[in-house]
């Protein structure tokens, strides 16, 4: 894997890079490598063209791959409607998305679905569409071994790189919408200078739903003024 080069260009805006090179060598490491030896290059852009596109593969080369910096606060149910559900990475459909389920989307589907598109079809033909496998063929392809490597629990200390847990989906059901509503009041008011209200929104964010990082981070950074 150490021949692989990664550019990363700095998130603009609210943007951020959701994923990092060291959980994308854990996936790397748990695909035979076969499916992946063409791959030379992986950019971290800013190129999500208004959130539309998560990552893209090369079309020349079919060896470099792109996965996008996204919105601080972002939901990716538009992206699951057709062969995935929210709820398999660990989100509410209808409302924004906890960090870690875009983790799990941008590694477990963007990632994969890339990789899907360095398979070869016709190793003959000269023109791209015809040689690799299709858009729909890559998104089965993804589909397909996300559930193959979450369907036994694999040791990590990094949440991530399982599926979501029983406990992890009741917890979602029963405090995320209210914890997320609870940041969202809470943020306006910081950004309008109201501190103190602010922080104590934060907390009830976080008691709510401990797993809601930016409530916790906002929480933190308060406190420690």
């Amino acid at each position: 894997m150490t021949r692989i080069e990664f550019t990363k260009h700095p998130a603009s805006g609210n943007r951020v890079h959701y994923v990092s090179e060291e959980d994308v060598f854990v996936v790397l490491g748990r695909l035979p490598h076969e499916l992946w030896s063409r791959l030379r290059r992986i950019l971290f852009t800013n190129h999500a063209q208004g959130n539309h596109v998560l990552g893209k593969t090369a079309l020349r080369r079919h060896s470099e791959i792109s996965l996008c910096a996204l919105p601080q606060r972002i939901s990716l149910n538009h992206a699951t409607l057709r062969s995935s559900s929210s709820k398999e990475f660990g989100a509410l459909r209808g409302s924004q998305w906890p960090i870690l389920a875009v983790r799990r989307f941008m590694l477990y589907n963007v990632l994969l679905k890339q990789i899907g598109h360095l398979q070869e079809i016709d190793p003959k033909a000269k023109n791209p569409n015809p040689r690799f496998i299709s858009e729909t063929k890559a998104e089965e392809f993804a589909n397909e071994w996300r559930r193959m490597l979450w369907a036994f629990p694999y040791e990590h200390p990094d949440p991530v790189h399982n599926a979501p847990k029983a406990e992890e989906i009741e917890m979602l059901r029963l405090g995320w919408t209210q914890s997320n509503q609870a940041f969202k009041k809470g943020f306006d008011l910081e950004n309008t200078g109201k501190a103190k209200q602010a922080l104590n929104l934060y907390s009830q964010a976080v008691t709510l739903y401990p797993n809601h990082d930016l409530a916790a981070s906002r929480l933190n950074a308060l406190e420690g003024d």
